[in-house]
């Protein structure tokens, strides 16, 4: 199997978050330690001390914890692209690019800590987290993989799988919150992908926002988290071409700032 390159300039003031540290950094002053995976070739990468107190002149960073969908474990790495490669590879590597500082405190789960889907929502309420956000990338079902994948990468049908799109759940207390954290993610986003349709197209999904991808889903994790919460697909790694600007460093650095962009302009900093 082939690995593709990760991104490397992971933030110096982002937090990536281990299980072992997840108490004490969410509630007293705490080394959190890198993850070794993610980071290990990072020479910019250090243990950082964090604190969730604040001196009373200084107004405290919103804290967003970002979950790499899926994890290391061989049977839930997530969907596998054209060319073979596990899904979380490709999450990470858009986490790693995310930056530090402007009032956002970003803690990052990258994949693999294996977190759990249902451990995911408690974590973040255990951080203290104002924002829950999970970086996937897209594929489609059994049925239609089986054809496309026999189609050549110039075949007009490959139009219909691509682009991002955006989830959150209706009717919880937070969910006009979530609903706004997509819309400025997709504000962002949109600026360099397209919109994708497929999932409204032939599975049925529900299109709130067709411009910026917003899709209604119950999906667990934006359904049980306590705070705004919205999962990401970044773009479908099972179309060739798509795959290709995918893989490249300055799309998963472009993704990266369109979403801290989004989310600076949705708690005003």
């Amino acid at each position: 199997m082939r690995e593709m390159q990760l991104g490397r300039k992971i933030g110096r003031q982002s937090k990536v978050i281990t299980r072992r540290k997840l108490l004490e950094s969410a509630f007293a002053g705490a080394t959190i330690l890198s993850s070794p995976l993610l980071f290990a070739n990072n020479p910019t990468t250090k243990n950082i001390a964090n604190t969730c107190s604040f001196p009373e002149h200084k107004v405290p960073e919103r804290k967003v914890i970002v979950f790499s969908g899926h994890t290391t474990i061989p049977e839930k790495m997530g969907a596998l692209s054209c060319r073979c490669i596990p899904e979380y590879q490709y999450n990470d590597a858009v986490l790693s690019y995310l930056p530090p500082g402007e009032g956002i405190e970003y803690l990052l789960v990258p994949a693999s800590e294996n977190i759990s889907l249902k451990k995911r929502p408690q974590m973040a309420k255990e951080c203290a987290a104002d924002l829950y956000l999970e970086i996937h990338h897209d594929s489609v079902p059994q049925e239609y993989l089986d054809t496309l994948l026999q189609l050549p990468e110039d075949d007009f049908r490959w139009a219909e799988v691509r682009g991002f799109s955006l989830h959150y759940t209706e009717k919880r207390k937070v969910s006009a919150q979530s609903l706004a954290l997509a819309e400025s993610l997709g504000n962002e986003l949109k600026k360099f992908l397209l919109p994708d349709f497929f999932h409204h197209r032939y599975q049925d999904f529900i299109l709130g926002d067709a411009e910026r991808a917003i899709y209604e889903r119950n999906l667990y994790v934006t359904r049980t988290a306590e705070m705004p919460a919205v999962l990401v697909e970044c773009g479908y790694i099972i179309n060739p071409r798509e795959e290709r600007f995918l893989t490249q460093e300055e799309t998963q650095q472009r993704i990266a700032l369109a979403l801290h962009e989004g989310i600076k302009n949705y708690v005003g900093v």
